[in-house]
């Protein structure tokens, strides 16, 4: 639209005037100002009461609240941006962590903790376990599960976890690792670190043939390693994780269910008439 004023009024004349149109600024109700920083500012204090609070929920509320529509990448951007503001970088916080782990060491006595650098002094993996865990295992059940899971933060990693069972049947857990892949190496030194736990605070359940009993998925890095540095335990596999792999041999929905009914088994004689069964159904799965 073009207009002039009229000479000696407050009045304009509209000269020229393209009524229809299709841009970007007035069909959407997004602002330029409400830049990802700006987000950030305005949601740092929910975020910090609400740890959960997704970049849909600020997408939401900046919507309800600003009148404004803001992409899922700018909310998620913003996200990132006020856990920054609240609780450092990544960055800052790898920095701390020669300090933090002589800080928990000094807290916490009889807590083991191993930091490993590269040759440029970056972090490469740690592992810790507090003083108190190592103390109370020896009240837990000569049982421990081993297993790895996917980290999703910035610079993702894996964790590494060994849980044990209390006397109350529920979940003890004993020391953890942070480490850049689920390979051999890392569970080789995750084993021999945690041997040095158990070796201070229950020797005995280490010596004597199959005492203690450790429970995992079929990983390779985990059967070797736990054959390697456990060499007297006995090592169990988590059905839950074989049941996964033997479904996806073999479809027939009953040998699921014959499968668990082998693993539940309490006599040879229902064992056996179990894999009869599924034998019968597909003589291939019984290896």
């Amino acid at each position: 639209m073009h207009a002039t004023s009229v000479h000696k009024t407050p009045a304009f004349q509209i000269k020229t005037l393209h009524s229809d149109h299709s841009c970007y600024g007035i069909n959407h109700s997004g602002n330029n100002a409400a830049t990802a920083t700006f987000v950030a500012k305005y949601v740092a204090e929910k975020l910090k009461q609400q740890p959960e609070y997704r970049p849909i929920d600020i997408i939401k509320d900046i919507q309800r609240e600003q009148g404004v529509e803001i992409t899922y990448n700018k909310a998620f951007r913003a996200k990132e941006t006020a856990t920054a503001m609240i609780s450092g970088t990544h960055e800052e916080g790898y920095k701390l962590l020669p300090n933090y782990c002589e800080s928990i060491k000094a807290s916490n006595p009889g807590t083991t903790v191993i930091l490993n650098t590269t040759e440029d002094n970056k972090f490469k993996r740690i592992f810790m376990c507090y003083g108190a865990s190592a103390v109370g295992l020896e009240h837990c059940r000569p049982l421990l599960s081993l297993d790895g899971t996917h980290l999703k933060a910035k610079y993702q990693g894996i964790l590494l976890a060994a849980t044990g069972v209390d006397a109350n049947g529920s979940l003890f857990p004993l020391a953890y690792a942070v480490v850049d892949a689920e390979n051999d190496d890392n569970w080789h030194w995750y084993l021999e670190s945690l041997r040095a736990v158990l070796e201070q605070h229950i020797p005995n359940s280490l010596q004597s043939p199959n005492a203690f009993t450790f429970l995992s998925d079929r990983q390779k890095g985990l059967l070797d390693g736990v054959d390697a540095v456990f060499p007297q335990s006995a090592h169990g596999y988590c059905l839950k994780h074989l049941e996964a792999n033997f479904h996806k041999a073999f479809k027939h929905p009953e040998l699921t269910s014959l499968l668990w009914k082998a693993a539940a088994a309490t006599t040879e004689h229902e064992f056996t008439e179990t894999l009869d069964k599924m034998r019968s159904i597909n003589p291939h799965c019984i290896e």
